[in-house]
């Protein structure tokens, strides 16, 4: 009682949090949107498929100033709850993600272009039901990282798009980052992977990544991003 309490006056409001928006100046998701492979609306947001993921983080909640940013997480303890995402309510105008955790998310029809990185775009504008306050969100780069994934009991080894952007929480103030990982030989709801804060090499808050990842392998010096018990 006393911690959900802790959390009602931490991040009270959270629910209420506006969109976030994303900017993209430097068109980097029509860049690497041939690199996707991507299918028709159809093809990619098929009724009822339904995924598994699981969450380190519930929420965080950051306070910039123009020097540095100090972030307050609400962590989940372990095991790590799983839980899962489906595709539904699918229309002429197009469908929805849903997410056990409370996550929803419209995905248009008419809005499935490479400039939004399909998916991609109508995602990071719902980064308010993780993150807070409500701000700006900036692709700054995407570039291919080598990954794990278990498939049958076997770790399999290939290469994924790692989507980088910051966070503004308003001007003047230092930024954060984050990052999306995708997954361009899965198709539909399976493409999305994994998405935080921070780094996902290391020192990130991971709000959730679909079963079967596996931890983030070190590259350039770099520690891996994800802990070694982690589903």
């Amino acid at each position: 009682m006393i911690r959900a309490a802790i959390f009602l006056i931490l991040f009270s409001g959270v629910s209420a949090q506006a969109d976030f928006t994303v900017l993209d100046p430097k068109g980097e998701l029509s860049r690497f949107a041939p690199d996707l492979n991507m299918g028709t609306f159809d093809e990619e947001m098929t009724c009822r498929q339904t995924e598994t993921y699981f969450s380190e983080n519930m929420h965080t909640k950051y306070n910039c100033n123009p020097q540095y940013c100090m972030s307050q997480s609400q962590n989940e303890e372990r095991p790590y709850p799983k839980f899962t995402m489906n595709i539904d309510d699918c229309s002429a105008t197009g469908a929805f993600l849903y997410s056990d955790r409370g996550l929803i998310v419209e995905f248009k029809r008419d809005q499935w272009k490479p400039e939004a990185g399909y998916f991609v775009q109508p995602l990071l504008e719902k980064l308010g039901d993780y993150v807070s306050p409500e701000g700006t969100i900036t692709i700054k780069s995407i570039w291919t990282r080598q990954i794990q994934v278990l498939e049958n009991g076997r770790p399999q080894t290939r290469m994924a798009p790692l989507i980088e952007y910051e966070l503004s929480f308003g001007a003047g103030l230092m930024t954060t980052p984050g990052w999306l990982l995708v997954d361009r030989d899965a198709k539909g709801l399976k493409r999305i992977m994994a998405i935080g804060t921070g780094n996902w090499g290391g020192n990130s808050d991971i709000f959730f990544k679909i079963r079967g990842l596996l931890p983030a392998s070190t590259m350039g010096g770099m520690p891996g991003g994800f802990p070694a018990g982690f589903p």
